[in-house]
């Protein structure tokens, strides 16, 4: 298979591959935090969980040892009780993640940032959650690009995180993807937070052989990987998948080009990655992208566009978690 499985995928259409933008060839840095400074937030809280002490086990005396033994019994039989009854009760909740950074690309980065809505999905919760984001997203850049930068390395091991989700370009194809996101996994690892590796899309208006390099190759490298690392996917390309075929009338894509998201498209790739961190579904929460753009000033005329109607929303935020839950139940 070839190393650059990204460049095979837009050489199959020359004329309209998204590496023909010119805004996509500078790997600048332009991170998130340079257009919304609420993504620059990192907590220095330690999120260190206590660990329980345990004492080595005492000698019994042989002078007790038959009534010893009949205590032991009592107490076995007391324990097996409590076990049977307490089977099928709700177990406590794992902790809430607080802290999450996204590095990514121009998928990431389009209309304010994914990690943005990620943000305002969070808080229309019910109850709300109060999360702190933050993202690393250049244009055509793939995780050795973040790599060789040093930003985003620098991020995870100065933040606090808890979560950090991964985005990949597959300008080194799968080899170079599992090659960075190794890397990267391992220093996530270091600093006791949790790999997410999100899931791309097929490209708009792409050919049948686009499409069988996208689902023939693509889609199992995150499956491969995945089960290497034991992490979490955040199946985002078939949520995008399963909403065209459903609803071709709804546009996931900005049409600048043929890989960046609309508004739409990135409320969407919100409800996957929300569900798959958190795990919960977005089902009936308020959020609208355009609630990102609340604090800007100037913006009025883009509220509006961006509005959804109730129906698109409630689509949207179905189509999400279903495909969440199938994913996570056929997955290895």
């Amino acid at each position: 298979m070839s190393t650059d499985l990204f460049e095979r995928y837009a050489a199959l259409d020359p004329a309209n591959s998204p590496l023909a933008a010119p805004d996509w060839e500078s790997l600048a840095p332009v991170p998130l935090a340079a257009i919304d400074e609420r993504t620059t937030l990192m907590q220095t809280t330690d999120y260190a969980r206590p660990t329980e002490a345990t004492s080595p086990p005492k000698r019994r005396k042989p002078g007790l040892l038959t009534a010893a033994a009949v205590f032991a019994i009592v107490v076995i039989a007391g324990a097996i009780l409590a076990i049977v009854s307490l089977r099928g009760e709700p177990q406590p909740a794992a902790p809430v993640p607080q802290d999450v950074l996204v590095i990514g690309n121009v998928m990431t980065a389009a209309n304010f940032g994914m990690a943005a809505h990620l943000e305002e999905l969070a808080a229309s919760a019910d109850p709300p959650l109060n999360i702190t984001t933050a993202s690393v997203a250049f244009g055509n850049s793939s995780l050795e690009d973040h790599w060789n930068i040093g930003q985003a390395l620098d991020l995870i091991r100065e933040g606090t995180w808890e979560v950090v989700v991964l985005d990949e370009l597959f300008k080194g194809g799968a080899e170079g993807f599992r090659e960075y996101a190794l890397k990267f996994h391992e220093e996530i690892e270091n600093v006791g937070a949790r790999t997410v590796l999100l899931m791309s899309w097929e490209f708009d208006r792409a050919s049948d052989s686009e499409l069988e390099m996208f689902y023939g190759e693509i889609i199992p490298a995150y499956e491969n990987l995945a089960a290497e690392l034991s992490v979490e996917v955040a199946p985002v390309g078939l949520a995008w998948k399963q909403a065209i075929e459903e609803r071709p009338d709804l546009n996931l894509f900005a049409g600048s080009d043929r890989w960046s998201p609309s508004h739409q498209g990135t409320s969407l790739a919100a409800y996957v990655l929300y569900a798959t961190i958190f795990d919960q579904s977005p089902a009936g929460f308020p959020y609208q992208p355009a609630d990102v753009l609340a604090d800007m000033d100037g913006l009025e005329w883009q509220v509006e566009e961006w509005l959804m109607t109730d129906d698109d929303v409630s689509f949207l935020q179905q189509v999400a978690w279903d495909t969440v839950v199938e994913y996570q139940a056929e997955a290895p």
